[in-house]
């Protein structure tokens, strides 16, 4: 921390911080959790309403799925493995974001696949990352 407060110091002292405070604020249809300046201005303080999330209870997402025991352990455990992974995070999902695989796919002559299922997950289409042979 200590390391961070140096840093902020020897940047501009020109720069005003905004605080939003504490994000306290629960939807009641959907329980995403929001800060108080994020409430529809047309709403008071004493009674706020949240619709950038699931405006108004119109749209349902299922809840997401139980990590597996391996990966909650390392979000939630002290042993050295955990601390690492949550240090080494953004670079993990850096290194994940733009991956690509390949895979045959019998196309009818004429026809353009754009959007495959695996597994029951919808997947789009987009041309490889590599040239093809030749070119």
């Amino acid at each position: 921390i200590n390391d961070r407060m140096n840093e902020l110091e020897c940047m501009d002292n020109s720069l005003i911080r905004h605080e939003l405070g504490k994000m306290n604020q629960t939807c009641i249809h959907c329980d995403a959790k929001f800060w108080m300046e994020e409430k529809n201005q047309n709403t008071s303080l004493a009674s706020p309403a949240f619709s950038t999330c699931c405006v108004h209870g119109k749209v349902h997402l299922p809840r997401l799925i139980d990590l597996p025991p391996y990966l909650l352990n390392l979000y939630i455990s002290s042993d050295s493995d955990a601390v690492s992974f949550r240090k080494n995070i953004r670079y993990y999902n850096n290194v994940l974001v733009c991956m690509s695989f390949g895979t045959d796919i019998n196309v009818i002559t004429g026809q353009e696949i754009s959007d495959f299922r695996i597994h029951g997950q919808v997947y789009h289409r987009i041309s490889s990352l590599l040239p093809e042979d030749g070119i």
